[in-house]
């Protein structure tokens, strides 16, 4: 926020008589002059101008589950000063996507970047909604043996997943359905994830894995092959924000400020790749060229301005209640409130922002 501009001193000045008072002394016996008024003071000096001081900045935590790529937006709006820039002391803290979801219920949380699971939470009953999408496919590959060159050679042998009818194991069927493969055709291995996945394709238990950032990158050094990016056949919530229902309806400035520091982020990433580089190795602890293969393979599934299509929000909704075994019908209006993200895209344009 910016502070207000000076106030204006204003200075007051003594008015001077108009006229002197001359008493002539006529004949013998007149009378003494009179003596002459006292000299008027002289105009009060102005009292100096006084900067008025900035608002105080406004304390919000924003909830992460890793130092993942994924989560590297809002971490770049506090260093960037995008943060500040909206008058905002933000503050990021490291918690799963459970502990998220009931730290915002409780209101001890403002903000969290777990959406796939903030979404469950929705679909679950607690008041929270999604404001800012920012990448609506899961980031998974499916990697396999150097044997393995169709999906269709994975016909009769087993896959790891993370769990059974999780986002993987959907990612994985909805692909190898895709592919010509049905789910009945293999054998899911669930218990699998992050270096896992790579242990267990080094030990040949399993001819393909899904996998997930970074473990992908590690399984194409180790000469494992990429089958494909399954994110190409399933709508799901990877990224983004979410907040009370109560946030949005008693404190929309906070929910505006929020997003547009993110939103600022969003395009300074996707317009900056290589001021980008830096500031993702640092948040996410790795090794430059590990975070320029990371930028060049993820930043390219970022929403534009924070927003997807009615289609792909639809699709999200039905992948999130397959995921927890939902039945009832669930509303895209309930589960997201993406007017803020539209505003301030609407905004930093009318401004001509540019990062």
């Amino acid at each position: 926020m910016t502070a207000l501009p000076p106030a204006h001193a204003r200075g007051l000045a003594g008015r001077l008589p108009g006229t002197l008072v001359l008493l002539a002394l006529v004949g013998a016996c007149a009378a003494p002059t009179a003596s002459p008024p006292p000299a008027a003071a002289p105009p009060a000096a102005a009292a100096p101008a006084q900067l008025a001081s900035p608002p105080p900045l406004t304390h919000v935590t924003v909830a992460y589950p890793a130092r993942a790529v994924t989560m590297t937006g809002f971490d770049i709006a506090i260093e960037r000063g995008y943060t500040r820039e909206e008058g905002l002391n933000a503050e990021m803290v490291q918690m799963n996507g459970t502990l998220s979801a009931q730290g915002i219920v409780a209101h001890q949380v403002d903000f969290g970047m777990s959406a796939g699971a903030l979404l469950a939470a929705h679909l679950r009953g607690a008041p929270i909604r999604n404001v800012f999408v920012q990448i609506d496919k899961p980031l998974f590959s499916m990697f396999a043996q150097p044997d393995v060159h169709t999906w269709a050679d994975l016909v009769g042998k087993p896959i790891g997943i993370a769990a059974v009818g999780d986002s993987t194991q959907l990612a994985a069927v909805a692909a190898l359905g895709a592919n010509g493969v049905s789910a009945d055709q293999v054998t899911f291995i669930a218990n699998l994830s992050g270096s896992e996945v790579a242990a267990a394709l080094q030990a040949g238990s399993v001819a393909g894995a899904v996998t997930s950032p970074p473990v992908d990158i590690a399984a194409e050094q180790l000469g494992f092959r990429n089958l494909g990016f399954l994110g190409d056949y399933l709508d799901y919530l990877t990224a983004g924000l979410a907040t009370h229902e109560d946030t949005i309806r008693e404190h929309p400035e906070l929910v505006r400020a929020v997003v547009r520091a993110e939103l600022k982020a969003h395009r300074f990433m996707q317009q900056d790749r290589d001021a980008t580089i830096p500031l993702m190795a640092e948040f996410q602890q790795v090794e430059p060229a590990d975070a320029a293969t990371a930028y060049d393979r993820y930043l390219k599934y970022l929403t534009k301005d924070g927003l997807s299509t009615p289609q792909q929000l639809e699709g999200i909704l039905r992948t999130a209640r397959q995921e927890i075994q939902l039945d009832k019908p669930a509303s895209v209006d309930e589960a997201f409130d993406l007017s803020f993200a539209r505003q301030a895209a609407a905004d930093l344009d009318r401004e001509g922002w540019h990062p």
